[in-house]
């Protein structure tokens, strides 16, 4: 399993897998709802709208997909990527979806039918993870150079960069509140930025390798934070 996320109301869990489908599952009974043969290769991310009625997948042949949760069929079929995707992500309305990939590229799309709207600049860097701040108004895109940067949805203008490690920046994550900017590094050091004037909080380092997850919580003072095969650790004041 590549992947997994919750509905916006919380009774139901998407999972990414690399067997090419995404399943839809009851949170309560732990029973299937739906399963999508989303892509051959694999699918790396999935996401729901905000309303909870369709789900997003991002998919290895490059490939972004829409799909009806409720029937299980593809309404929308996203293409123009020439290498895997690594993440998608709705907008706060829920009409256009942003899509980023190997190619180095990030996208945004109309959500229904899959019509294409803007293409961010490719990067010098492989994008490596990618997330849209709570308010739906601006996403981050994590690089291979250690590099984080901060768009703007609508227009996609780029507000800041952020720098990292030296080595690979494998997960960033916007605070509860938008005005900070998580960022975990193959270097095992989670980092944690002032959004508004660009400077370093702080540091958690001392992990056994590169780090993969990367989470806050919403009071913003615990940090989870894991790598792989090594466990989890939770980091508070």
């Amino acid at each position: 399993m590549f992947g997994a996320v919750f509905d916006p109301a919380g009774n139901f869990v998407a999972t990414a897998s690399g067997d090419g489908t995404a399943k839809v599952w009851d949170v309560k009974t732990g029973e299937k709802v739906v399963d999508l043969s989303a892509d051959s290769r694999g699918v790396n991310h999935v996401a729901f709208d905000p309303s909870g009625k369709f789900l997003a997948t991002a998919g290895r042949d490059g490939t972004a997909r829409v799909w009806e949760v409720q029937t299980g069929l593809p309404v929308a079929v996203m293409r123009g990527h020439t290498g895997d995707l690594t993440s998608v992500a709705f907008s706060a309305d829920g009409t256009s979806i942003l899509t980023d990939s190997f190619d180095r590229s990030a996208r945004t799309w109309q959500a229904i039918p899959g019509v294409a709207l803007m293409q961010l600049p490719k990067q010098a860097a492989t994008i490596t993870d990618i997330d849209v701040s709570r308010d739906r108004k601006l996403f981050a895109t994590a690089a291979s150079d250690g590099t984080t940067r901060v768009w703007q949805i609508s227009g996609g203008s780029l507000l800041t960069a952020l720098h990292g490690p030296a080595g690979e920046a494998n997960r960033v994550v916007f605070g509860p509140d938008s005005t900070s900017m998580l960022m975990a590094g193959k270097d095992g050091t989670a980092r944690i930025f002032d959004l508004k004037t660009g400077t370093l909080r702080f540091e958690l380092s001392g992990h056994p390798g590169s780090l993969r997850l990367l989470r806050i919580s919403r009071d913003r003072k615990l940090v989870l934070t894991a790598v792989a095969f090594g466990g989890l650790r939770i980091t508070g004041p």
